[in-house]
């Protein structure tokens, strides 16, 4: 490292305070949650009025966390710019790498909760391999549109929501 400060690349403001809340809400709920919503009420039945309510409680709590660490670190990167600001970078590395498997785990099972959804609305005596297609190409679709720019995705995500 030379004697010269480096430079810090601090993120420029792109969204709306009314489009980072719903992109919030978007990925807090989640649309598989109306999914696994019907299963819950008929394993857990009034429990699962609890548990919304303990699960609301803690994304609430994160997003405060997130919130205040976003404030006092204004750097890309989200948690593994936290945690390594925090933990150091090899225990950054392992999080930031469980958080990208969780990602894949939590898109896999969205593009599969889709694919129920279409299964629902259009009850047609076909094939399961054409509900797999559809699956396979909602990921290319919005790998797409995540990889074409930020505000295309989240314009997609706003208008889903």
């Amino acid at each position: 490292m030379t004697e010269k400060e480096q430079e810090v690349f601090v993120p420029t403001r792109t969204i709306k305070l009314s489009s980072g809340i719903l992109y919030g809400i978007g990925c807090g709920i989640g649309g598989s949650v109306f999914i696994l919503l019907g299963t819950a009420i008929g394993q857990a039945q009034s429990g699962v009025f609890i548990s919304l309510i303990l699960g609301g409680i803690l994304i609430f709590i994160t997003a405060l966390n997130y919130s205040e660490l976003s404030t006092s670190l204004p750097v890309s990167g989200g948690a593994y710019n936290f945690s390594k600001e925090a933990l150091g970078g090899f225990l950054a590395f392992i999080i930031g790498f469980f958080l990208w498997i969780a990602s894949i785990a939590t898109f896999s099972f969205s593009a599969q909760a889709f694919v129920v959804v279409i299964e629902a609305f259009f009850p047609l005596p076909i094939m399961k391999n054409l509900f797999i297609l559809i699956a396979i190409l909602s990921i290319l679709f919005t790998t797409i549109v995540v990889f074409r720019t930020q505000k295309l995705a989240l314009k997609t995500l706003v208008s889903l929501t």
